[in-house]
């Protein structure tokens, strides 16, 4: 065994102690299962979606998996809309097995073009209530169905043009998502850089990577941490987002045979072969905003953030972090807090918050002050009882 691969199990241990596994990302999932069905009682609608890094299970904090949300992540609530559901429209044929009136949208690198009036994606910062530290609003559409998966098509090779690795039993699940009698396909209110905001909607895989996500083993669920750590804080400031973490992954399991995954003896080799595809996917384009092509939607981008850095800058700034993969592997593992046993947190007032804050958000004046002060005298009666059962755990 060499150098690199005592590293690396040393690391996969670290993370176990951390509560990287993929048991905690499942219980992290339930939770946000559940907070989704208290939603759903309370407004008496299934409107509201629980989404994102905490109900994937993973990624909602890169230091422990227990069930916290990190200052700097959010939790992702999907509001769907009421409106008729957006038939995507490809190279204007309609498809046979549509036969309701949906709202006809040209499909086109990811996009529907719809002019929903939807205003972008807004979020609500740490408040006055104290809870939790922020949420994401997402407004969203049904789409009657997805666009083509190159991944699920008969003949599917991958970006290598070999045989797919992605587990079966991940595939199964995406078929019965993409090709199921009611897909929850949506579209979200996002335009790329070369369009105006409001001009067309996104399309959404979130639930098919949220299949992904809740299916990962110990090693590929640890995988993914390091990939979004580095991203995320050693390549903060340059433009890369942290959904790049999530295409790298997706690309990962398609490209990588599965015995690489069995132990976390290539941990560290991994990260450095998904970081070298970044950077080939980067030159691979000569658009200065495009990152890299969407895993399910191989003919959209993954676009840098807004005011991102030359596409270059980026480019060489990834190389030389792989130069010091070892250096900043470390800065990682100095970074990871050891969880006692049974350390993961419920946090049982997240649905009631989240209420609180949408109303907030739309209210002024007196009915602002009085949601605070209703939901205060709420979390002042019920903290106490929250603390105590957590030191009883």
């Amino acid at each position: 065994m060499d150098e690199e691969e005592s590293l690396s199990i040393w690391l996969s241990g670290l993370m176990y102690k951390a509560g990287f596994s993929s048991a905690n990302a499942r219980i992290q999932s339930a939770m946000a299962s559940g907070m989704e069905d208290v939603l759903s009682f309370l407004l008496k609608s299934d409107s509201l979606r629980v989404f994102g890094s905490y109900a994937d299970g993973w990624g909602s904090c890169l230091d422990k998996l227990d069930g916290s949300i990190e200052p700097s992540s959010d939790i992702d609530v999907t509001v769907m809309s009421g409106r008729q559901p957006i038939h995507p429209v490809v190279d204007a044929q309609l498809e046979a097995n549509c036969q309701a009136e949906h709202m006809l949208a040209e499909y086109k690198d990811g996009h529907v073009f719809f002019r929903s009036g939807f205003k972008p994606n807004f979020s609500i910062e740490k408040s006055k209530l104290g809870m939790v530290d922020a949420f994401d609003i997402i407004v969203a559409l049904d789409c009657c169905s997805y666009p083509s998966i190159e991944l699920l098509q008969d003949g599917y090779r991958t970006r290598t043009g070999r045989a797919s690795c992605m587990p079966e039993r991940i595939i199964e699940l995406l078929r019965a998502e993409v090709f199921g009698d009611s897909p929850k396909c949506h579209a979200v209110a996002a335009s790329p850089p070369n369009l105006p905001a409001g001009s067309c909607m996104r399309v959404s895989t979130t639930l098919l990577e949220r299949s992904v996500m809740q299916h990962l083993t110990d090693i590929q669920g640890q995988f993914f941490i390091i990939v979004k750590f580095l991203i995320k804080r050693v390549l903060s400031d340059i433009g890369l987002k942290t959904y790049i973490a999530k295409n790298l992954l997706f690309y990962m399991l398609d490209e990588t045979p599965v015995e690489k995954w069995q132990t976390g003896s290539h941990l560290i080799e991994l990260v450095r072969t998904s970081l070298e595809i970044l950077v080939e996917m980067m030159e691979s384009t000569d658009s200065e905003d495009a990152c890299m092509k969407h895993f399910f939607l191989r003919d959209a981008n993954v676009y840098f953030k807004k005011d991102h850095k030359k596409k270059a800058e980026i480019v060489a700034s990834v190389k030389q972090t792989l130069v010091k993969i070892h250096e900043e592997i470390g800065k990682f593992a100095d970074s990871l807090t050891e969880l006692p046993v049974g350390g993961m947190q419920f946090h049982a007032l997240f649905s009631l918050h989240l209420l609180a804050e949408v109303h907030i958000a739309a209210a002024t004046g007196t009915e602002r002050d009085a949601i605070i002060s209703a939901f205060g005298e709420v979390r002042d009666a019920t903290w106490p009882c929250l603390k105590f059962q957590q030191k009883i755990r």
